[in-house]
């Protein structure tokens, strides 16, 4: 599979709250404030990196977990920093195990990316993408 290349994307950020993720080993109730993650936001200026992927997935699985799911069988996991190239799988990995769980819970159907459309290997992976990903996970604190 061919690397996506990372690139931030001004007109795709979107600013999330500062908060902490505190992600448990055992299943937890819906979350009653949005986790805190690491450079939050993402900017433009800020590479994506293998603690944001990797926060991510254990946010995911903790959901996963949460509602009765298996966690997700991931690709290069852990993503490690400086050996693992980020691919747009990553992220669409991280977008369909969450699905599995909003679809579990009722929720329907994740919203579009920011972007217009998903990370592939025909589009880089924008730093909304990550953005969007933590958003959904928030979703639940939030509403």
């Amino acid at each position: 599979m061919p690397a996506t290349t990372v690139r931030p994307m001004v007109q795709c950020n979107v600013p999330l709250p500062e908060t902490i993720c505190v992600v448990p080993s055992q299943p937890r109730p819906m979350p009653s404030a949005p986790c805190s993650w690491t450079d939050d936001p993402v900017t433009t200026e800020t590479p994506i990196k293998a603690v944001h992927v990797n926060e991510l997935r254990r946010e995911i699985d903790s959901v996963r977990r949460q509602h009765g799911l298996q966690v997700f069988p991931w690709t290069d996991d852990p993503v490690i920093a400086w050996r693992t190239i980020i691919h747009a799988v990553h992220f669409l990995e991280m977008h369909g195990a969450l699905q599995e769980a909003w679809t579990l819970t009722g929720r329907g159907q994740l919203p579009a990316w920011t972007c217009g459309s998903a990370p592939s290997t025909e589009r880089v992976v924008f730093v909304s993408d990550l953005n969007d990903l933590r958003s959904w996970c928030d979703y639940p604190a939030r509403h």
